[in-house]
């Protein structure tokens, strides 16, 4: 699972390291850690283990 740290890193190359970052929390899953994240207004980014 990536860091907030890594996720930054991440979206550095695409030029969207200024945008407001922001975690998501699927409701009733009891997950503190986010997976994925609203980055500014039009974007979410998923993190996965899993490769495929």
């Amino acid at each position: 699972m990536m860091s907030r740290k890594e996720t930054l890193g991440v979206l550095g190359h695409w030029g969207l390291a200024d945008e407001p970052i922001t975690d998501i929390h699927p409701k009733g899953s009891g997950e503190e850690e986010a997976r994925a994240f609203y980055v500014g207004d039009d974007c979410v980014l998923k993190c996965s283990g899993n490769l495929d």
